[in-house]
């Protein structure tokens, strides 16, 4: 089934536009970035209180992803140290850190080193690839957090809708329509019929 939302008759020639399910399809999806999943800026280290082995890991929200793994975990977890990787690409700091731990790997990423030498080899990760890291205090990411979800919501794109496009393809051809009658008009005046 196909719709047809029609403009006026320039010259005989019914003007429209013709949407068919396809572009009814494409409609719905989201626009470029409209449902983007938010990178993972932040790298972190959780220490296990009893054995002392540190995980070296990314999560947009680390406060979240440690009350994520102690739900799964016997010990007591704690977050001791947050950082804000610059680009936004902290996996590529993460996995560059765990190539310098690989030495003392446990399973997945967990580690058998002090939160030292963990916080290190974010330090010194972040140097290698050149992406700049910020320390924030555990306090302080629900602030960073807040104007993070501010600056999304300012450079999030409208998502389209039907309406507004068939509305939006209308206007354009009505436009178009007024354009081209008025330039005919003048050179019909001009150079008479």
């Amino acid at each position: 089934m196909r719709f047809f939302v029609g403009g006026p008759r320039i010259l005989g020639h019914r003007t429209g536009v013709l949407f068919g399910p396809e572009d009814l399809r494409r409609l719905n999806r989201p626009t470029v970035g409209a449902q983007a999943r938010r990178p993972s800026a932040f790298a972190y280290v959780i220490r296990k209180t009893i054995s002392g082995h540190v995980k070296v890991g990314v999560a947009a929200d680390p406060r979240e992803r440690l009350r994520d793994l102690q739900t799964g975990s016997s010990e007591l977890l704690e977050l001791v140290y947050t950082c804000v990787v610059k680009s936004n690409d902290a996996n590529r700091v993460e996995k560059a850190a765990h190539d310098i731990l690989w030495q003392k790997r446990l399973v997945g990423e967990w580690f058998d080193y002090t939160p030292e030498i963990a916080v290190a080899a974010i330090a010194a990760a972040s140097h290698k690839l050149g992406d700049l890291i910020v320390e924030i205090p555990l306090d302080k990411i629900e602030t960073v957090l807040q104007v993070a979800a501010m600056q999304d919501a300012a450079a999030q794109p409208k998502q389209r809708t039907l309406g507004g496009e068939i509305v939006r393809s209308f206007l354009m051809i009505f436009g178009a329509s007024i354009v081209f009658g008025v330039v005919f008009g003048l050179l019909m005046f001009k150079y008479g019929p």
